[in-house]
């Protein structure tokens, strides 16, 4: 699904090739930790087992870990590709870097599991509401900031080429179906459970998880479309794509 999706987007040679290589990362980083996770199920959970170390190291159910830090590459990729078209780019460079800062922030969330500790704030947030909507607090937290960032995005998003909008707007629709939507559902399938790891909270995560890497990914993708790379007979040129409402320039 996620490559179709990109095929829907028409990207260009450079953002297809970078966003190809980083899924097929994403998708074996998650068959792996299936696999390492069926590993140790069969094997009792054994921790003194290589299969249980190895699931530790792997596992995208937990953090400070392999896939928290692909995670966190993930994003310091798109904070660099941010930051270089803001480089490149012939007016509002400040949206470019506002936005690569952000993406730097959400790196060092994902390496520090900062969000995780939202649930301070969120504890207090949801004692005032008359019923609790998600499953772990921080998510309260979480939904408000996710609104800011698109707020702030706006300015910039309603004047890129279309295809490059569409794109930023299926990678924030995909982050959140895993980050938001996908991991309350999760949070209840746990207390459902009392807590217990069970696979059908590990399928679960699996696919949350997923989700998430292919948001930040075809966000990786819309934004190197800004970037044009014309082959010349001694080499090549970079150009800034142009804004859509710029008036169309000869390569």
């Amino acid at each position: 699904m996620s490559f179709a999706a990109l095929k829907k987007l028409n990207l260009t040679p450079l953002s297809k090739r970078v966003s190809v290589v980083l899924l097929l990362g994403a998708v074996a980083l998650v068959a792996i930790s299936g696999i390492l996770y069926l590993w140790v199920l069969l094997t009792g959970f054994e921790k003194a087992s290589w299969q249980y170390g190895a699931w530790n190291r792997f596992s995208v159910a937990l953090e400070s870990n392999i896939a928290a830090w692909y995670a966190g590459a993930l994003w310091l990729t798109l904070a660099y590709a941010l930051a270089f078209i803001g480089v490149i780019a012939d007016r509002k460079r400040i949206n470019w870097f506002l936005l690569s800062a952000v993406a730097v922030y959400a790196a060092i969330d994902e390496i520090t599991v900062l969000h995780e500790y939202y649930f301070l704030l969120g504890d207090h947030i949801a004692k005032l509401l008359p019923f609790i909507p998600v499953s772990y607090t921080w998510v309260l937290i979480g939904i408000p900031l996710a609104l800011l960032v698109l707020v702030l995005s706006l300015p910039l998003v309603k004047i890129l080429p279309r295809g490059v909008s569409n794109g930023l707007f299926l990678a924030g629709g995909t982050f959140l179906l895993g980050a938001i939507v996908f991991e309350t559902i999760g949070g209840h399938i746990e207390i459902l459970h009392n807590y217990d790891i069970t696979w059908h909270f590990m399928l679960e995560v699996h696919a949350e998880e997923l989700l998430e890497f292919c948001g930040v990914i075809f966000a990786i993708a819309a934004v190197l479309q800004m970037a044009v790379v014309d082959r010349t007979a001694t080499g090549f040129h970079l150009r800034f794509r142009g804004y859509a409402d710029a008036v169309p320039q000869a390569a």
